[in-house]
Protein backbone atom coordinates (compact mmCIF):
# COMPACT_ATOMS: atom_id res chain seq x y z
CA UNK A 1 0.00 0.00 0.00
CA UNK A 2 1.53 3.18 -1.02
CA UNK A 3 1.78 6.13 1.49
CA UNK A 4 0.15 9.33 0.52
CA UNK A 5 2.45 11.99 -0.04
CA UNK A 6 1.35 15.06 1.87
CA UNK A 7 2.92 18.66 2.27
CA UNK A 8 5.32 19.04 4.74
CA UNK A 9 5.32 21.42 7.35
CA UNK A 10 7.14 22.19 11.01
CA UNK A 11 5.19 22.60 13.95
CA UNK A 12 4.62 26.14 13.83
CA UNK A 13 4.16 26.39 10.17
CA UNK A 14 1.09 23.53 10.67
CA UNK A 15 -0.17 25.34 14.01
CA UNK A 16 -1.26 28.08 11.07
CA UNK A 17 -3.55 25.54 8.91
CA UNK A 18 -7.35 25.55 9.28
CA UNK A 19 -7.98 22.28 8.16
CA UNK A 20 -6.57 19.57 5.91
CA UNK A 21 -3.56 16.28 5.78
CA UNK A 22 -0.30 17.57 6.50
CA UNK A 23 2.89 16.37 7.44
CA UNK A 24 4.36 17.57 10.29
CA UNK A 25 8.08 17.26 11.14
CA UNK A 26 8.92 17.46 15.42
CA UNK A 27 9.42 15.58 18.65
CA UNK A 28 6.39 13.55 20.39
CA UNK A 29 6.47 14.93 23.64
CA UNK A 30 3.54 13.19 24.83
CA UNK A 31 0.94 10.29 23.65
CA UNK A 32 -2.13 9.27 25.37
CA UNK A 33 -3.65 6.08 25.97
CA UNK A 34 -6.77 5.09 23.87
CA UNK A 35 -9.60 6.26 24.42
CA UNK A 36 -13.59 6.05 22.09
CA UNK A 37 -14.64 8.37 20.14
CA UNK A 38 -18.14 8.22 18.04
CA UNK A 39 -17.82 8.37 14.36
CA UNK A 40 -21.37 7.84 13.36
CA UNK A 41 -24.74 8.36 14.69
CA UNK A 42 -28.23 6.05 13.79
CA UNK A 43 -31.48 6.66 15.05
CA UNK A 44 -34.51 5.07 13.97
CA UNK A 45 -38.47 5.64 15.67
CA UNK A 46 -40.63 2.86 15.19
CA UNK A 47 -43.55 4.99 16.22
CA UNK A 48 -43.38 7.64 13.06
CA UNK A 49 -40.94 5.71 11.23
CA UNK A 50 -38.43 7.91 10.87
CA UNK A 51 -34.69 6.98 10.23
CA UNK A 52 -31.70 8.98 9.92
CA UNK A 53 -27.77 8.95 10.52
CA UNK A 54 -24.99 11.83 11.19
CA UNK A 55 -21.06 11.34 10.30
CA UNK A 56 -19.08 13.42 12.29
CA UNK A 57 -15.64 14.90 10.81
CA UNK A 58 -13.77 15.29 12.80
CA UNK A 59 -14.72 12.33 15.51
CA UNK A 60 -16.57 13.15 18.90
CA UNK A 61 -15.73 12.60 22.60
CA UNK A 62 -19.81 12.41 23.51
CA UNK A 63 -22.92 12.27 21.05
CA UNK A 64 -24.91 15.43 20.55
CA UNK A 65 -27.37 16.32 23.44
CA UNK A 66 -30.43 15.28 21.00
CA UNK A 67 -28.67 11.84 20.63
CA UNK A 68 -27.26 11.27 23.77
CA UNK A 69 -28.80 8.25 24.94
CA UNK A 70 -25.69 7.54 26.87
CA UNK A 71 -26.17 10.22 29.90
CA UNK A 72 -29.14 8.30 31.48
CA UNK A 73 -31.55 11.23 30.42
CA UNK A 74 -34.58 9.86 28.31
CA UNK A 75 -34.54 10.85 24.73
CA UNK A 76 -37.77 11.13 22.07
CA UNK A 77 -38.24 11.06 18.59
CA UNK A 78 -37.67 14.86 17.43
CA UNK A 79 -40.62 14.44 15.20
CA UNK A 80 -43.95 12.35 16.86
CA UNK A 81 -41.71 12.79 20.60
CA UNK A 82 -41.96 8.95 21.27
CA UNK A 83 -39.84 7.57 23.62
CA UNK A 84 -40.07 3.87 21.12
CA UNK A 85 -37.32 5.98 19.70
CA UNK A 86 -33.61 4.19 19.44
CA UNK A 87 -30.09 5.99 18.39
CA UNK A 88 -26.85 3.92 18.22
CA UNK A 89 -23.12 5.36 17.92
CA UNK A 90 -20.39 3.61 15.87
CA UNK A 91 -17.09 3.66 18.16
CA UNK A 92 -13.49 3.72 17.22
CA UNK A 93 -10.43 3.69 19.49
CA UNK A 94 -8.16 7.07 19.10
CA UNK A 95 -5.17 8.48 20.91
CA UNK A 96 -4.13 12.19 20.81
CA UNK A 97 -0.29 12.44 20.24
CA UNK A 98 1.18 16.11 21.26
CA UNK A 99 4.34 17.11 18.68
CA UNK A 100 6.96 19.96 19.75
CA UNK A 101 8.96 21.91 16.67
CA UNK A 102 12.46 20.30 16.80
CA UNK A 103 14.32 23.81 17.03
CA UNK A 104 11.33 25.55 19.39
CA UNK A 105 10.58 23.35 22.56
CA UNK A 106 8.05 26.15 23.25
CA UNK A 107 5.58 25.24 19.93
CA UNK A 108 3.51 22.34 20.47
CA UNK A 109 0.78 20.98 18.31
CA UNK A 110 -1.73 18.33 19.64
CA UNK A 111 -2.68 15.91 16.67
CA UNK A 112 -5.72 13.49 17.63
CA UNK A 113 -5.47 10.19 16.03
CA UNK A 114 -8.18 7.84 14.78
Amino acid sequence: MAVAAYPRYSVSEAKKIKSGQVTVTGIISSLSTQYWVISNSKWECPSCNQVGSQNYIPSRMFPPKHLDNTSGTEIKCFDCSSTAFTVSHEYHTAKTIQVIDAGNNHMKITIHLK
